[in-house]
């Protein structure tokens, strides 16, 4: 009888001795699931609007606006184009260009075939009255683009006219490219927010952003085409004012 009951306690002991293995292999395996790190959840894009410059193997052509020494009173200029020759899709667009603060420097904006001695257009601009994004309008101007032909177009603040070594001038580059059909029947015939994505889709920046300015000149408090504007602007390193 005494053999029986050692032969029971010594299987009680076992099944505590398992149950306790089970609990600390238990207790393991949910401590270690606690400390992994846990799959990073996905996260919205962090873009309103996708720019993709057109794949052509161009350098980096357009110049900054910077009042190269002539101290903080001096407006700064810029040109808003992207770094690279940026499309647009017709041949007839607007040009923005952006100044830092009011100034009372004449402005001068030129465009330029590259292959070309003659500008194609020399404007004497007033000066800005007030400081943020200008445009000139090139049919307004009686200016047509050729397809397929890079221009370079410029604006400067003219600081003195006998030497034309300190203007404060900025450039960028442009080419016209009809919109292919394709590309055509995607885009709907109203200015919208999704024109503007399908022409940054498609390389066509002076469309896309020219959209945002005009949607923008009727809501110009509105936060989504502030945001749109601002994202366009850092994808191409440029400054945004905030206004």
């Amino acid at each position: 009888m005494g053999a029986f009951l050692h032969q029971i306690r010594r299987g009680a002991i076992g099944l505590v001795l398992a149950a306790t293995q089970l609990l600390v292999v238990g207790v393991w395996l949910s401590a270690s699931q606690a400390t992994e790190p846990a799959a990073p959840a996905p996260t919205a894009a962090s873009h309103k609007v996708i720019y993709v410059p057109p794949k052509r193997g161009a350098p980096a052509n357009r110049v900054g606006g910077g009042s190269r020494g002539l101290g903080d009173s001096m407006a700064s200029v810029w040109v808003i184009a992207p770094q690279e020759t940026g499309l647009a899709g017709t041949e007839q667009p607007k040009l923005y260009w952006y100044v830092s603060k009011p100034t009372t420097i004449r402005v001068e904006l030129s465009l330029v075939d590259q292959k070309q001695v003659e500008p194609l257009l020399l404007l004497n601009i007033d000066p800005p009255a007030g400081g943020g994004f200008q445009f000139v309008d090139l049919a307004g101007n009686g200016v047509k683009l050729q397809a397929d032909v890079d221009y370079q177009w410029s604006v400067a603040l003219v600081v003195d006219s006998d030497q034309r070594s300190k203007d404060v001038l900025a450039s960028g580059t442009i080419r016209y490219v009809p919109l292919p059909p394709a590309m055509q029947d995607t885009l709907t015939r109203e200015s919208s927010l999704a024109n503007v994505a399908v022409y940054a889709a498609h390389g066509y920046w002076y469309d896309a952003f020219a959209i945002v300015m005009q949607m923008s000149a009727g809501s110009p408090q509105d936060q989504e085409l502030i945001g749109y504007r601002a994202d366009l602007l850092k994808q191409v390193a440029l400054p945004d004012s905030g206004n």
